[in-house]
């Protein structure tokens, strides 16, 4: 895999695969990592999303990440305290959506 992009949130790193698959470590109390939310951070990049989906951009807010697939679709996890999601609640979200 080669990397398309990198997006930096607040203690937490996301990168962008030329193969579509998104990788993220570090802070990771809201689900911004795409995961089950953890108390410690993660020290080793976990795969948040495979490679062939289309993801085409990337983007991490303060504690939430944004997805842009090639076809449009916008996926987004983490931190929704203040409704960053776009999902309509403030639920946070510990995985793509």
């Amino acid at each position: 895999m080669y990397i398309a992009g990198i997006s930096v949130g607040d203690a937490f790193t996301t990168v962008l695969g030329t193969d579509g698959a998104v990788w993220a470590w570090g802070y990771d109390t809201s689900g911004q990592l795409g995961n089950a939310p953890a108390s410690s951070p993660v020290t080793r990049p976990v795969n948040t999303i495979g490679a062939g989906s289309g993801i085409t951009q990337l983007s991490a807010g303060g504690g939430h990440v944004v997805a842009l697939k090639s076809n449009g679709t916008v996926l987004a996890w983490g931190n929704n305290q203040l409704s960053q999601l776009g999902s309509g609640n403030q639920a946070s979200v510990a995985g793509p959506a």
